[in-house]
């Protein structure tokens, strides 16, 4: 688990280390994604404890697989509003793809 927690620490490092570079050859830029940085890792670092003390708190009682259960449902009824209803055109009605267009007097030549 800790090696997890490193890499994860080290990826979000990354722009840290980057910005200053990036202002050296452009100062507004190179402030712009400090300052991306910098929220991007204390959002991370927020969410992360206050998912942790969410978990230690409702580990002992039942409101954890309450709490589970009902982001699977809100996750799927989310990926089935996106997806949205099939098209009439797109579902197979069980006939040929394509009927071959041919020309009148096909026949015709080989009698």
């Amino acid at each position: 688990m800790a090696s997890v927690v490193h890499t994860i620490a080290a990826v979000l490092m990354i722009p840290l280390i980057v910005a200053p570079l990036v202002y050296m050859v452009n100062p507004r830029r190179g402030t712009e994604l400090l300052k991306h940085a910098v929220t991007l890792l204390a959002v991370t670092g927020f969410g992360l404890c206050l998912v942790a003390s969410l978990i230690r708190s409702l580990a002992d009682s039942g409101w954890l697989q309450v709490l589970f259960a009902v982001a699977i449902v809100v996750a799927y009824l989310v990926r089935e509003s996106r997806l949205g209803r099939p098209d009439k055109a797109s579902v197979p009605s069980g006939g040929a793809e394509r009927t071959p267009v041919l020309p009148n007097d096909f026949d015709k030549g080989f009698k």
